[in-house]
């Protein structure tokens, strides 16, 4: 419970924006850079599938080696899969997601977004058919006459990819990185147990004021920063901290990148 209390309070106390603003101890702009380039190689990587897919088949001879290669070239990456016109995922790579081929997503928000404006998406965080916490990046497959062939999607995990691509980063001491949509939801935490959870929700969040019009404003604000604030940490001692975000974001999806550290 006070881990839980530590990670909302991390967002209490004044905010004022700061446009670029970054000190020489700040990782975020290079964490930024990097989560920016990750998304667009992966939606990169799903362009070239989509076209592949167009002249091959959506289930050619090709597609699994399509799909391995679009999952082998990224880390993050959980699965990749071909989808039918009628939401049906048709092929999985790798191998070990293959039980779910023949399961149909159609309900999914992503899916049916595709196959109605047949344009890229990105997802919000959600738990999948195979039972993980993710996010989906996925382009429609357009035939040569411009018919719907269905799409190519790769679900991923963010936090697996903030952790990868932090961790040669050196955090000011205290310091901890979070990522989250601006819906409130965690996808990216220094502690596990917040990973997948939505601060508007949280019934700590919620049974405070202060903390609730604080968080309001940073997941309104595209960059800033909060604080010095203070609270009582999980062990009771009092912990002056300052926050500072900025964001990034693919397909009309938005996270917000932070970063909380002691106050001086």
């Amino acid at each position: 419970m006070g881990r839980i209390i530590s990670v909302v309070l991390l967002f209490l106390g004044i905010i004022v924006a700061i446009p670029g603003a970054a000190s020489p101890t700040n990782p975020l702009p290079t964490l930024q850079d990097r989560l920016r380039a990750s998304l667009e190689d992966m939606d990169r990587g799903l362009a070239h599938a989509a076209q592949r897919l167009a002249q091959e088949g959506l289930q050619g001879p090709q597609t699994s080696k399509i799909l391995a290669w679009l999952c082998a070239e990224r880390h993050q990456a959980i699965d990749c899969a071909a989808i039918d016109p009628q939401g049906v995922m048709v092929v999985v790579e790798p191998a070990h997601f293959k039980p779910f081929e023949g399961i149909s997503v159609a309900n999914q928000p992503q899916v049916e977004r595709v196959m109605r404006q047949r344009q890229p998406v990105m997802s919000a965080y959600f738990y999948t058919v195979e039972g993980v916490g993710a996010v989906d990046i996925e382009h429609p497959v357009v035939g040569a006459k411009g018919d719907y062939l269905g799409s190519v999607s790769i679900i991923f995990d963010p936090a697996r990819l903030v952790e990868r691509l932090a961790a040669d980063l050196a955090l000011p001491a205290g310091a901890k990185l979070f990522l989250a949509q601006t819906d409130g939801r965690m996808l990216y935490s220094g502690e596990l147990t917040e990973i997948g959870r939505n601060l508007r929700d949280d019934a700590l969040y919620l049974q405070n004021q202060e903390v609730r019009n604080a968080v309001e404003r940073i997941l309104d604000q595209e960059e800033g920063q909060v604080g010095p604030y203070q609270y009582r940490d999980a062990s009771g001692s009092v912990v002056r901290r300052v926050c500072q975000w900025t964001s990034l974001g693919l397909h009309g999806m938005t996270w917000r990148l932070g970063l909380a550290q002691p106050a001086p």
